[in-house]
């Protein structure tokens, strides 16, 4: 009894340590990262897409991302809004204390302009991704099907599943959607035709995941 609490007392879910890293990496951009390094590390990540994508679908990249910040962001009024509530002008008064809130403001705006950035940067990566989407759903739909069939198979087959199979698929899975959830705000410029490869390995996983599915007979 005393064995299998410590077993289960030692596993990590893996959802809680993404949702870690991804609280760790946009508290590190709010609180430290200068709006010019975010500015120059989308420069990098657009020259890089260029360069592996080519002009045409870099600038259909640029557009789609571009339309869902403003969509979000500058129509809803929440950049608009944001920057008159911390705005440091905006305290009138020469006071210790009101001097004191106008820089604090100031702090926060510099903040906010850091976040909107990084904002601006998950919607270009999203874009990137969607980019791909069209040809990967039915790749994806293919392999989700040929597992099924596989398992139909099998089963009429009386084939053994095996469950360590069907625990590493999910588990390969599932680390997977995990890291294309976390690409959008990753601190580095990734390679587009790392979203395809990413994809694929996806589309293998769940094949293997449906066909070692554990059967009832």
């Amino acid at each position: 009894m005393a064995g299998g609490n410590g077993k289960s007392g030692g596993r990590r879910h893996p959802v809680l340590l993404w949702v870690a890293l991804l609280a760790f990496d946009i508290g590190f951009v709010v609180i430290l990262a200068p709006t010019a390094t975010l500015q120059r590390f989308l420069h990098d990540q657009q020259t890089l897409t260029v360069a592996m994508t080519g002009t045409s679908a870099a600038r259909e990249i640029d557009l789609m991302g571009a339309r869902w910040f403003r969509d979000t962001l500058i129509r809803t009024d929440a950049i608009s809004d944001m920057q008159r509530w911390t705005d440091p002008h905006r305290v009138s008064g020469g006071t210790p204390f009101n001097e004191t809130v106008a820089r604090v403001r100031g702090v926060l705006q510099a903040r906010l302009n850091a976040v909107w950035w990084l904002f601006y940067v998950a919607f270009y990566r999203a874009a990137v991704i969607a980019v791909w989407l069209p040809y990967a759903i039915p790749v994806l739909a293919a392999a989700l099907w040929d597992g099924w069939i596989r398992r139909r198979i099998s089963k009429w087959r009386f084939e053994f599943s095996s469950p360590m199979r069907h625990r590493y698929a999910s588990r390969g899975a599932g680390g997977l959607v995990l890291l294309a959830a976390m690409i959008p705000v990753l601190p580095l410029p990734i390679p587009p035709l790392v979203i395809p490869f990413a994809l694929g390995i996806l589309a293998v996983t769940a094949r293997f995941w449906v066909a070692s599915i554990q059967k009832r007979v």
